[in-house]
């Protein structure tokens, strides 16, 4: 009896040319897949950035008042990094950090986007994480996912009048998952994502900062043992048919 994987063999993250990055928030990429991003795009596979939030509700101090320079800040920061790590372009649901948004409302923005760039890949972060418990998280990546199954059903409408071209979208990758079955060696471009992670000056503060990097460190060590690198980002990758009635894509 054949395996699933034999069945439907794991997609090819690094054979992707054009990755579509479905982050929460402005800063989420460069934390969870900096190393990989910087990789890829030295490899020549064209980077963009779709990003669910504002963020506007992510800073330390400030009031409702100033939402409108909190937006353009992060938006700034995000440029900032992203053209260290090789993003070529970026958009933004705008929807409110923290907010009063579901599942289906980002999902709906998102295929209208996925139906105009037609990546052969798409990125976001695992939302069945367990004890993750910021709800932009877990419906961003909800939305992500639903949309990498549902873009190729021309019934559906979009919030983006989009003319409805086949395509193929190859695979998923699931940043920050507890069940990775990729781990790339990114040691070669670890500081490339930590200065992309600098960049977004208005969320860091010295002490912050220190607690990231241990725990980076830590966790990079800990990706990179099983295949043998001092330093790796993991991802749980998916031919997008495996994300709807099928149980065993928990354990491929």
């Amino acid at each position: 009896m054949m395996s699933l994987k034999e069945t439907v063999p794991m997609p090819d993250l690094l054979a992707s040319r054009r990755l579509l990055c479905i982050q929460p928030h402005p800063d989420d990429m460069e934390y969870s897949s900096g190393g990989t991003l910087a990789l890829l795009a030295d490899r020549g596979t064209e980077i963009i950035y779709l990003t669910v939030t504002d963020d506007a509700a992510g800073f330390l101090s400030g009031n409702k008042d100033e939402a409108e320079e909190r937006r353009k800040i992060r938006k700034e920061e995000q440029k900032n990094a992203g053209k260290l790590l090789g993003v070529s372009k970026y958009h933004w649901l705008n929807l409110p950090d923290a907010g009063d948004w579901n599942v289906r409302q980002a999902r709906d923005l998102m295929l209208g986007f996925i139906r105009r760039i037609r990546p052969d890949f798409v990125l976001t972060v695992d939302p069945w994480m367990p004890y993750e418990a910021h709800r932009d998280h877990v419906m961003a990546g909800l939305a992500a996912c639903e949309a990498a199954i549902l873009y190729s059903l021309p019934s559906i409408a979009s919030h983006q009048s989009v003319p409805f071209d086949p395509f193929s979208i190859q695979g998923i990758a699931l940043a920050w998952s507890d069940r990775p079955n990729l781990s790339l060696d990114v040691e070669a471009w670890k500081e490339r994502k930590r200065e992309a992670i600098r960049q977004h000056e208005s969320q860091i503060n010295p002490q912050s900062w220190e607690h990231y990097c241990v725990y980076d460190d830590g966790r990079g060590a800990r990706e990179g043992k099983a295949s043998g690198t001092l330093y790796a980002e993991s991802f749980k990758v998916l031919d997008p048919q495996l994300l709807h009635c099928v149980p065993e894509a928990g354990n491929y």
